[in-house]
């Protein structure tokens, strides 16, 4: 996954040393306080390796992880563009749904509640115009060059607010992720 997807995983076990033969690092908690055991843990897998354990980890290495299909929106929000108010840092009013993003701990202010909100609704544009199919990553990604070349500005060219904050890509697709009205189908 890390060498293949570009993404780290991080495991939390305890007592168990199945996977000290594919481990980058191991760290070891010793009376609440960390300890870098990677090369005792290397030592352990290394005297308990046998024929049908190396030819697994040879086969995972030549094993490609598989596609990442993309979601492709078909529906953002059910009879067009709603009314968007971001109550507070943590909760956005999409039309008639709560966006709830108080666990995604990147925001940490209301206006990027609010920028988000209006993002979504740009988005909720750009998805559905006839004949073009882009993926939210796509989506997010065109939106964030807006930004990049016109600023936040670009959220409401008609008015000049300053009361936006920049969210980044990660917080525009969680907030998206929990929108319930998003329908998606899936594109490779």
């Amino acid at each position: 996954l890390s060498q293949q997807r570009g993404v780290s995983s991080l495991l939390v076990i305890g007592g168990s040393g199945d996977y000290f033969d594919v481990s980058d690092t191991v760290v070891m908690m010793e009376s609440f306080s960390p300890r870098d055991v990677t090369q005792d843990a290397h030592q352990i897998a290394h005297s308990f390796r046998t024929e049908a354990i190396a030819a697994a980890l040879q086969q995972a290495e030549q094993t490609p992880y598989g596609s990442v299909a993309g979601r492709v929106p078909s529906e953002v929000y059910p009879g067009g563009i709603p009314k968007i108010v971001a109550r507070s840092k943590a909760l956005i009013s999409y039309g008639d749904e709560e966006i709830d993003v108080g666990c995604v701990e990147q925001i940490v202010e209301k206006s990027q509640c609010r920028a988000i909100g209006d993002t979504i609704a740009h988005l909720q544009n750009m998805a559905l115009q006839p004949g073009v199919k882009r993926t939210v990553a796509q989506l997010v990604a065109e939106m964030e060059n807006a930004f990049d070349n016109q600023g936040m500005d670009c959220l409401n060219p008609e008015m000049k607010f300053g009361h936006y904050a920049r969210p980044r890509r990660f917080e525009i697709a969680a907030a998206l992720n929990r929108l319930r009205s998003l329908k998606t189908t899936h594109h490779r």
